[in-house]
């Protein structure tokens, strides 16, 4: 899955050259499905789907279970759109030079990379932390997938922010991430485009994947 940092990068130019009603809303959703506590939530949140070796995220199923709000409430097209990049982020790093860690000594990297890359993403793109509080989704049909554990989500957001980690990256390089932030942003940008009028252009099949 894409970094935390990356999806709000991405929702961020998406309000600002496609202005959403609700911005929080929007950057909350953007995030939301990373709001979960267990290897076995992210799948609940990520819609994943296991049949034998392929694997994929069913975010059609998120957009016919929220149809109406997906098209009308910025927290719900948030959610969608996280769900599509990361399906098109596993797409791109098997395109690219991206060589899998295989046991928890290179998981470990990995993540390294990634607290290597929040410091290099903000600094390069002046990025800034609109969300330092977490709004409540008490009644909120999306609380029907899990009870969210947005707190802490924004919470980790705010580290993010902070954290200054530097060093060389093992994984995920600055080169990869930011190819796939070039090629994501127009991705969701012409995907939020087809929502605001009425239909959805992507098909979680296409972005299936072996493991």
């Amino acid at each position: 899955m894409a970094q935390r940092i990356v999806h709000y990068l991405i929702a961020v130019r998406l309000a600002e050259e496609y202005p959403v009603s609700d911005r929080r809303r929007f950057l909350i959703g953007s995030l939301l499905p990373d709001a979960y506590r267990s290897v076995r939530e992210r799948d609940i949140t990520h819609y994943k789907v296991s049949e034998g070796d392929i694997h994929y995220s069913d975010f059609r199923r998120f957009r016919e279970e929220f149809h109406n709000l997906v098209l009308h409430d910025d927290l719900y097209l948030g959610y969608y759109l996280h769900l599509a990049e990361d399906a098109l982020y596993r797409r791109y790093l098997r395109t690219h030079d991206y060589r899998r860690p295989m046991n928890p000594e290179q998981r470990v990297q990995l993540h390294q990379d990634y607290h290597i890359l929040n410091s290099l993403l903000i600094k390069k793109h002046g990025m800034r932390n609109e969300l330092t509080a977490p709004i409540d989704l008490a009644g909120e049909p999306i609380s029907r997938i899990l009870s969210f554990q947005l707190p802490e989500l924004i919470d980790d957001l705010n580290h993010d922010f902070h954290e200054q980690v530097y060093g060389a990256c093992r994984y995920v390089t600055p080169d990869i991430i930011n190819g796939f932030i070039e090629e994501a942003y127009p991705f969701c940008a012409q995907e939020m485009n087809a929502v605001r009028n009425g239909y959805f252009t992507l098909e979680p099949r296409d972005y299936a994947y072996h493991k």
